[in-house]
């Protein structure tokens, strides 16, 4: 039996019981005065009329309690049925409960907005699990099409099986690239992710991100403008990391274009990098989204320039671990510029004000 039932039933019995108990007592009011005046008379208890009067006393209770409770429980079975629908993983249509409490008016707005933010999040881990699919798929094909041609002419050719086994060495890493990426991103979430924050020179850092991308890419002019030197309490392998994802989108997206500017300066206890390029920049629509795992402004130009769109989402992750900010300036033609802030330190000893970010440890593991 539901409990809505019972509450009703219960209510019906008790409401009853008192107008019986009412009853009886009007009864015996009535024969103590009928015999403290001498008269001859007691009122019998079992007349039909009062009988029916409780029968119609009864029915109108069940029904005047059935409503009440009804209207009570009504939002409660709204609940477990959404409940129920999002067990289902159904997030379509929004709890909606007419009611002028305003317990439950917050209640009601408590749980839309946690329904909202699960789907949110189921969409993203379907995406996610998507996006990983189809970047792992690629490069397992390439390998299995040159493992069965190793197969069947390999002995016959051997002169298949160097160019093969480079292809192949190669998606192997792109694949050991994609994995070590994801587990960085799985180990942010959990926030096992761990660094080795020291006092270290940006100066130096930068001066050698800029020389790694000279040696990758010859053809690129790297006009370095850093102002006086500029400290910082980080982990130097985990910020390095962030200047070589940008200095290379930067170089992967440059089009016609072979020239990139790097800035930094120190204010008021702040650390300002701007890397800046004049390539073929990012469309205003695409900017609130950059950031985002495997989101690709255009999925034919990743193709062509390899990437996997994790790297801007790696950028943030550990620019955030470090208590700072990371924005883009993009237009679409017109280059983009990144833009980090970071806490400054005094050299070779922290700044006894700094915020520190709550993640540290003595490993880099980036």
């Amino acid at each position: 039996m539901r409990s809505s039932t019972k509450l009703t039933l219960f209510s019906t019995f008790l409401i009853l019981a008192v107008l019986m108990f009412q009853y009886l007592m009007l009864i015996s009011e009535v024969n103590n005065d009928a015999r403290s005046k001498g008269i001859d008379y007691s009122y019998n208890f079992y007349s039909i009329i009062p009988i029916i009067f409780l029968l119609v006393m009864g029915l109108i209770a069940f029904f005047i309690s059935a409503l009440i409770i009804d209207r009570i429980f009504n939002p409660l079975r709204l609940m477990i049925s959404k409940i129920k629908e999002i067990g289902e993983i159904h997030f379509e249509n929004p709890l909606i409960i007419d009611s002028g409490d305003d317990e439950i008016k917050e209640y009601v707005t408590a749980f839309n907005n946690m329904s909202a933010k699960i789907s949110s999040y189921i969409e993203r881990q379907k995406r996610f699990i998507s996006d990983v699919s189809h970047e792992l798929a690629t490069p397992i094909t390439v390998i299995n099409g040159h493992a069965d041609m190793l197969l069947r002419r390999g002995k016959s050719h051997p002169e298949l099986l160097d160019s093969s086994l480079k292809i192949v060495k190669g998606e192997i890493l792109k694949m050991d690239g994609l994995v070590n990426n994801l587990l960085f991103l799985a180990r942010s979430d959990s926030g096992k992710q761990t660094y080795s924050f020291e006092v270290n020179d940006l100066t130096e850092l930068i001066s050698e991100s800029a020389e790694e991308i000279e040696v990758i890419a010859p053809e690129f002019i790297i006009e370095n403008e850093v102002q006086g030197d500029i400290f910082a309490l980080c982990d130097a392998y985990a910020l390095k990391r962030v200047l070589r994802i940008i200095l290379s989108n930067a170089v992967r997206y440059s089009a016609n274009s072979k020239r990139i500017w790097i800035k930094a300066y120190e204010s008021h206890g702040l650390i300002n990098i701007s890397i800046k390029d004049d390539g073929i920049g990012i469309a205003l629509e695409h900017l609130p989204r950059i950031f985002d795992r495997f989101y690709r402004v255009d999925d034919s130009r990743t193709k062509v320039t390899g990437g996997s769109g994790l790297g801007l989402s790696i950028a943030r992750e550990i620019i955030t671990a470090h208590g700072g900010e990371i924005t883009v300036n993009c237009e679409a033609g017109t280059g983009c510029e990144f833009m980090l802030l970071l806490t400054a330190a005094k050299s070779n000893k922290p700044s006894s004000n700094l915020h520190l970010p709550n993640r540290t440890s003595s490993s880099k593991g980036c």
